[in-house]
């Protein structure tokens, strides 16, 4: 839930850049210590205070809030589930917001606590031992239709449902690992307008004194990586279905031993689940679940510059990348849409007509490894015949930067200034001057990221600059 919210923030976001001003970037909230009620659709407020684009995640199933994005002041509506336990129970959720550098920017964490039910569960920790047919008692105190659901495959229940308070047992199995094997089940119950209220109680079971040390690995994205298992088990084992991303130090060992795991790299931006099983000659079978990080998204555009000479009329596009990626905004003299895909791709765009001199630019955009959207300028030009270089030039001196109020540039390097443009950094232009400018007066834009693009002599140099 938590990040399908957040995706689709930060999918719609980037819609509105073109129709709302964003250049100015903060965010406060009335009150990052929340209130509310036991019973069911008990509900408080909150005020956010902001000038820019927001959106708020993080949110447990038991909250719902009138709307988790949104531009500028709102008074935000917390709506709570009935509190199942006979205690105070809470949530941390947390708001976010486009910041001054234009990235979308987490800092603001609201606890919300909703107080104790005159009639609720008293327990939301089990502890049960480590053999085979251990169990716990669980107090169900509810009066109305009340299930379990989500228990647990090493977990069965005296009782699964039932419409009166009630004790139920939980009996284990006997626990594979030489460590605290944890569980969580849901018990919900049916509220008076035909919904379900839930409570998630954890069950813990001791460690075995044999068994594996760990049920599950998880890698990092990268090759080489490597983990180890401690097998235990007091007798021959073999380890079996192994995923073809993996290697193994032993696939069978004569007796107890401690197995090493080396991974290959993960190139996406997604986890990787497989499983393995060690198994012994006695009939026992532990499945052990394995993962892998993400590797970091990447988005490579090549060229870096789309610039349509006189005689040329279609350029060819590479893009190299591991994830989610866009090109929008073209100018209209280019035949093409906007463009999106998901790893590599190749491309051809088309111009319509030829005007020397002329740039615009389009929006790169991708989703990093944590589903985070990015994005940057591209140039598109005609008869640019230059060397285009981004963000940087020994031959360009500006200064101050961070810049307050009056941007100093220093042309003294080149022959001829044709133009200067201030662009945001969704390419908006800003302000356009005719031949050199030595200065540009800043102080009335708002705080954010901006572009200074000087064509001079053979070249496009765009800078970078930070209005504070």
């Amino acid at each position: 839930m938590r990040s399908l919210i957040k995706k689709l923030i930060l999918v719609a976001i980037p819609y509105f850049l073109g129709i709302a001003n964003l250049y100015s970037q903060t965010l406060t909230v009335s009150s990052t210590n929340i209130q509310v009620a036991a019973a069911s659709g008990s509900t408080t407020t909150f005020d956010i205070s902001s000038d820019s684009y927001w959106g708020v995640y993080s949110i447990p199933d038991w909250i719902k809030l009138d709307t988790v994005w949104g531009n500028g002041n709102h008074t935000l509506v917390l709506k709570v589930q009935e509190n199942p336990f006979a205690f105070a129970r809470k949530a941390d959720i947390v708001v976010y917001w486009l910041n001054a550098d234009w990235q979308y920017f987490s800092d603001i964490h609201l606890s919300v606590t909703q107080t104790a039910s005159a009639v609720g569960l008293a327990d939301s920790v089990l502890s049960i031992g480590a053999d085979a047919g251990n169990s716990a008692s669980l107090s169900i105190p509810f009066s109305s239709y009340w299930e379990i659901v989500e228990l647990p495959s090493w977990l069965t229940a005296s009782n699964s449902f039932g419409v009166s308070a009630t004790n139920v047992t939980l009996t284990a199995t006997k626990n594979p690992l030489l460590a605290v094997r944890s569980g969580r089940f849901r018990v919900r119950k049916l509220t008076a307008d035909a919904s379900y209220t839930y409570a998630t109680i954890v069950v813990n079971q001791t460690a075995s004194k044999t068994g594996i040390s760990t049920g599950e690995l998880t890698f990092e994205a990268a090759a080489g990586s490597k983990l180890d298992i401690l097998v235990f088990l007091g007798s021959a084992f073999t380890i079996s279905e192994l995923p073809s991303w993996l290697s193994t130090s032993a696939t069978s060992m004569p007796g107890n031993g401690v197995v090493s795991f080396t991974s290959s790299p993960n190139n996406d931006v997604f986890f990787r689940v497989d499983t393995f099983f060690v198994s012994t000659n006695t009939g026992l079978k532990h499945e052990v679940i394995v993962k892998q990080k993400p590797a970091k998204a990447f988005l490579s555009i090549t060229p870096s510059t789309f610039n349509f000479l006189e005689n040329v009329n279609t350029l060819e596009v590479q893009i190299n990348s591991n994830t989610n990626w866009g090109l929008v905004n073209f100018p209209d003299w280019i035949e093409s849409n906007d463009i999106f895909g998901y790893t590599n791709s190749t491309f051809s765009l088309s111009r319509k007509s030829f005007e020397a001199g002329r740039s615009d630019t389009v929006i790169a955009y991708w989703f990093d490894e944590n589903k985070i959207y990015n994005q940057r300028v591209v140039i598109v030009g005609q008869g640019l015949v230059l060397n285009h270089k981004e963000y940087s030039s020994s031959f360009l001196s500006i200064s101050p930067n961070p810049v307050h109020d009056i941007l100093h540039i220093d042309f003294s390097a080149f022959n001829t200034i044709s133009k200067v443009n201030i662009l945001s950094e969704t390419g908006i232009l800003i302000s356009s001057y005719a031949g050199a400018v030595s200065e540009i007066d800043f102080a009335a834009l708002p705080k954010a990221t901006y572009f200074l693009v000087v064509y001079a002599d053979d070249e496009v140099v765009t800078r970078k600059i930070i209005k504070k």
